[in-house]
């Protein structure tokens, strides 16, 4: 996505699929890295759209093994992969991320929970089936 369309961006939408009223959204997101500082030397890391599944009844966020391994390009030269990373959302601070439990209902599914859901205003509309994470 556009880094200049990401500047002005505070608020997320997303949609409310009908059939398990599931509140799916895309967040661009990178890796906390001192390289995201505008005085580094290097170029900052790339956002990747990752899609959550948003869960107001889990206290931890979780990334699936797939989205670990997009946003930390390391794991795929053999390193593992770490039980929690510090991930920036864009435009929504720097959170804590656990890989997802192997075996567990969701091992497959990235999980935005209780610790950024605190920080943000969801707001919901039935109407047309969508919300809004607002970042403000």
């Amino acid at each position: 996505e556009d880094q200049t369309a990401l500047a002005n961006q505070t608020r997320v939408p997303g949609k409310i699929l009908d059939r398990n009223t599931r509140f799916i959204i895309n967040i661009p997101c990178r890796r906390e890295s001192h390289r995201s500082d505008p005085t580094s030397p290097r170029s900052a890391l790339p956002y990747r759209n990752v899609f959550f599944v948003v869960d107001t009844g889990s206290p931890h966020s979780f990334l699936c093994q797939e989205a670990m391994e997009v946003l930390l390009p390391a794991t795929n030269d053999g390193n593992p992969i770490p039980r929690m990373i510090r991930i920036e959302l864009y435009p929504g601070g720097i959170f804590e991320f656990h890989l997802s439990p192997p075996g567990s209902h969701y091992s497959d599914v990235n999980i935005l929970g209780g610790n950024v859901l605190r920080t943000t205003d969801l707001v919901s509309n039935r109407r047309t089936m969508s919300f809004t994470l607002s970042f403000e």
